[in-house]
């Protein structure tokens, strides 16, 4: 697939956080030559807070409501590469939202992966907390199936994020999901 070459859909990337939705979804719509947009990175760029503040002065589920009105405004325009936080899409607003213009590529990662990522990031609102990793093991095995329901494709992400985007580029033109066609 071409640089520049428009792809119809948008690609939406899910997953475990740390399981690289942003790197391989920058690292994708570069080479694609779309436009990438990091939800988590869109509320912040609006609404002029992190998700850590967030979570700190207006609670998670103000947080999921703003969330879930950009799952809604993005999924119009076709032809891009969007990373949703985590826990986007274990609400089925969202999902519904960003398949009706999407397909859905699910970043399957394993939970030692996951953990050697996430060691030094204290910017994981869900994860800061005494029993980090006792929360990290289990909002993974709560969220991975909901991720496998949902996504159009598993893409296995433990590799390099050049790998996992050729992986994806392959799914892609497999299934013919590109301008032109």
């Amino acid at each position: 697939m071409d640089k520049g070459m428009k792809i119809k859909k948008n690609i939406v990337l899910c997953g475990f956080m740390g399981s690289g939705k942003t790197t391989v979804g920058a690292l994708l719509a570069r080479t694609l030559g779309v436009p990438f947009v990091d939800l988590d990175e869109r509320i912040a760029e609006e609404t002029g807070l992190s998700v850590s503040d967030w979570f700190l002065q207006r609670g998670e589920a103000a947080f999921r409501t703003i969330e879930t009105e950009l799952c809604r405004a993005l999924a119009e325009p076709g032809g891009q590469v969007i990373a949703p936080g985590g826990g986007a899409l274990l609400r089925e607003p969202n999902v519904v939202n960003l398949k009706k213009n999407g397909e859905i590529l699910f970043l399957d990662t394993s939970l030692s992966v996951i953990r050697r990522r996430l060691a030094a990031d204290k910017s994981r609102p869900l994860l800061n907390r005494p029993d980090r990793e006792r929360e990290m093991e289990r909002l993974y095995y709560v969220r991975r199936p909901q991720y496998e329901r949902i996504s159009d494709e598993i893409i296995p992400a433990d590799d390099a994020p050049e790998a996992v985007v050729e992986r994806i580029l392959d799914w892609l033109r497999e299934r013919g999901i590109h301008a032109g066609e």
